[in-house]
């Protein structure tokens, strides 16, 4: 639904991944729930989800896999949604220098994550490197992204410190990435507890 209160129903899959702006991830959509807020092309921006229903039997539907892109808008009625290629399914990420380090790297690169963030109001950081930031926050904050596994959370939470002392900012967000159902799935994992550069607040643990 959008602002003005035009509906529109749009017919997919269930697994196909759609931008839920509600929660910053990409989810089925099958698992898109009554409310959330979906990215489209319009001045408005976003529309809503005013129901989700599963259609029982065989029907034609194409999951569409654009060459080269890996997030594009599908019209619901005259609306452009925002949704995404599937991603390739891979399993113990882990950060460093290992055939997973360089999934890692793809995912960092990757048009689709810089899509996603771009689309909450961040900017890819100033540089590459290990004093680099992945991502800036609206406000110019530092963020990391690491694999969503524990060794990743206390990478990321080691190398945030590390761009929080070096600018002098008490305040940064670590991000984890992983894949599940073929999706490339982004979660904001922890940011820093207020005085304090040496304790987290956790909003979700690996």
């Amino acid at each position: 639904r959008t602002k003005d209160g035009h509906t529109a129903t749009l017919h997919t899959t269930a697994n196909h991944p759609f931008w839920d702006d509600t929660t910053h991830t990409w989810v089925p959509a099958g698992k898109l729930h009554r409310g959330d807020a979906l990215n489209t092309t319009g001045d408005d921006r976003l529309v809503h989800v005013i129901a989700v229903r599963v259609t029982p039997g065989a029907a034609n539907r194409w999951n569409l896999t654009v060459q080269q892109l890996h997030t594009y808008y599908v019209l619901a009625g005259g609306t452009a949604v925002l949704v995404h290629n599937a991603c390739p399914n891979t399993n113990g990420l882990q950060p460093g220098d290992n055939p997973a380090a360089q999934v890692g790297k793809e995912v960092h690169h990757d048009p689709a994550t810089e899509a996603a963030f771009d689309a909450m109001g961040y900017k890819r950081g100033p540089g590459q490197g290990a004093d680099q930031p992945d991502f800036l926050t609206p406000n110019g904050d530092p963020v990391e992204l690491k694999p969503f596994t524990k060794r990743g959370a206390r990478e990321g939470t080691r190398q945030l410190r590390r761009y929080l002392n070096n600018s002098g900012s008490t305040y940064g967000e670590l991000w984890g990435y992983s894949f599940e159902d073929d999706l490339l799935v982004l979660r904001k994992m922890a940011v820093p507890r207020v005085g304090s550069l040496r304790r987290w607040t956790w909003l979700i643990r690996p």
